[in-house]
């Protein structure tokens, strides 16, 4: 087994324990979520206050805007979300809708990039960059998924084969999205790409008809620019 070192992997566990559902957090809460006993979770956190990582408030703990410094080396000015952001804001402006680009981590998907229109804020669920959302229920993440594993079910291999994912109503009702892989230039699903409407607006039929064509040549002129 590689060496680890310990101190880190509990200091990384306590700052996952913070979500978009758990913005702040008690000490005990912050424990019980990191799977750390109550005096090394305090130990942990009055250290990453004295970093400026967390910040104590009213009795509670929450994470400081300094966290977003250990974002900026993955979402530089050299990174694959910010080549690819003109593309999505043409795509965005183009469909008039909300389209973004995500990756996988673990079982859940993160948006690395986003862009909306006038219209696409008529959803209540509109995807911002670093947003985490479960992959079974994301279109983006589906296509993720599909191309995860070597020995994919008939679902999975069904992805495959049309190039695809659509969910409808699957993150909330009246939402549906389309999704498409990025490759890169070996061929190998890197990212996937979305687009989210209103689904009193478009149809099914719509999505694929119309949607999905555009989303797929973005998707192509993005692999060209990783």
């Amino acid at each position: 087994m590689a060496e680890t070192v310990q101190s880190v992997e509990r200091a990384f566990a306590i700052l996952e324990a913070f979500d978009e559902d758990h913005p702040s957090r008690t000490a005990a809460d912050i424990a019980a979520a990191a799977g750390l006993a109550r005096p090394t979770t305090y130990r942990m956190l009055q250290t990453l206050r004295r970093l400026g990582y967390v910040r104590h408030v009213n009795g509670r703990f929450e994470v400081t805007p300094r966290v977003l410094r250990l974002g900026a080396g993955y979402l530089g000015r050299d990174s694959m979300a910010a080549r690819a952001q003109p593309a999505l804001d043409h795509l965005s402006d183009s469909l008039g809708e909300h389209v973004a680009i995500g990756v996988l981590d673990g079982d859940d998907v993160i948006t690395l990039a986003a862009s909306s229109s006038p219209q696409s804020r008529l959803l209540s669920v509109a995807i911002q960059p670093g947003q985490r959302l479960p992959a079974d229920r994301a279109s983006l993440g589906l296509v993720l998924l599909a191309h995860r594993t070597d020995q994919p079910d008939a679902a999975a291999l069904r992805i495959r084969e049309q190039g695809y994912a659509i969910t409808d109503g699957a993150l909330e009702t009246g939402l549906r999205a389309i999704g498409v892989p990025i490759r890169d230039h070996t061929g190998t699903v890197v990212a996937g790409l979305s687009v989210a409407v209103n689904a009193a607006r478009v149809s099914l039929e719509r999505l694929e008809r119309d949607f999905l064509p555009e989303l797929q040549a973005t998707a192509d002129h993005i692999t060209t620019l990783i």
